[in-house]
């Protein structure tokens, strides 16, 4: 047997799961909850979804929403050059900090083990 999982929430379709028959009552589905067995429509993902609605126990498609457009105009980029030696003097103040840390440690080690 196969039924059809929705959101509890929302009560959008999230998909089909496999489930088994009861061995103590025979003929009775073991289904998790927030599922049905009545499969969601035909559906284009891109354009719709199927959400469940408990009190007909059927389903309804709703449109999805429209994509957010894009900004008008992007950004200006830095030109290459400067980005180039942007990044270089991000490097070197990190090679300067990690080359303190290691004086102090040498540092603390000397005056620990005098």
């Amino acid at each position: 047997m196969y039924v059809f999982n929705y959101d509890p929430v929302t009560l959008a379709y999230t998909g089909g799961t496999p489930c088994d028959f009861c061995q103590l009552k025979p003929g009775t589905v073991i289904a998790p909850a927030w599922s049905s067995e009545n499969p969601p429509p035909k559906h284009d993902t891109a354009i719709e979804w199927p959400f469940y609605r408990p009190a007909t126990n059927d389903w309804e498609l709703r449109a999805l929403p429209a994509p957010a457009e894009a900004p008008a105009e992007a950004p200006a980029e830095a030109p290459a050059g400067e980005r180039v030696e942007a990044l270089q003097a991000t490097l070197n103040e990190h090679l300067q900090a990690a080359q303190r840390i290691i004086d102090e440690m040498k540092k603390a080690a000397g005056e620990g083990g005098e």
